[in-house]
């Protein structure tokens, strides 16, 4: 078993690179039991729901063949990792996404936490942002007002004034139809 990108703890790969002894016991889930492999769709159907029709699941992706948990035992001497072909080889990529983002924050959430401090010492120094940092697992990632652009900003600030503006006019205006209101009753 080659592995050649991360494996998130609590996951099975992650369990058989960790490993320490000479053979790895993981579960897995597995599409259908072995046996049922090369069956035809009429004789699951027989077997599991007598009364159906096969044409009805002629062509179809249907539940027939439903997930199991399976345990196997691998040796550790099949299971090897490869570094260097996961997603953080192509850091000038994730790099120019991050310039053209123009974010006053950038925070990596996913991978291993060794490479995600190499890439976060990559993109310091090369991208605007204010904060770059490897997030922690479950960690609360707080995105200030400060994260909206300086455009932006502005024009909430302008939407908002002109809101205000608006509301005042809007007074003024309800004082006046009553000044009118109780001369009209007068007369």
């Amino acid at each position: 078993m080659l592995f050649v990108g991360y494996q998130a703890a609590g996951t099975p790969g992650r369990a058989l690179l960790e490993e320490p002894g000479d053979v790895a016991s993981v579960t897995v889930s597995a599409l259908m039991y072995p046996e049922e492999a090369d069956r035809p769709t009429e004789a699951i159907l027989e077997d599991r729901r007598p009364d159906a029709d096969p044409a009805a699941y002629e062509g179809q992706d249907n539940d027939l063949y439903d997930f199991y948990e399976k345990s196997i035992e691998v040796p550790t001497a099949w299971v090897k990792r490869v570094g260097g072909l996961s997603g953080h080889a192509a850091a000038n990529t994730l790099l120019q996404f991050a310039r053209d983002a123009d974010a006053p924050q950038v925070h990596l959430v996913h991978g291993d936490p060794a490479v995600g401090e190499e890439l976060a010492a990559h993109l310091e120094g090369n991208v605007d942002a204010e904060t770059v940092q490897v997030a922690e697992p479950m960690e609360t990632i707080s995105v200030s007002a400060s994260g909206v652009g300086g455009d932006l900003r502005a024009e909430l600030d302008a939407i908002r004034a002109e809101r205000e503006r608006l509301a005042d006019d809007l007074e003024s205006l309800d004082d006046r139809i009553a000044a009118l209101e109780d001369r009209i009753e007068r007369e």
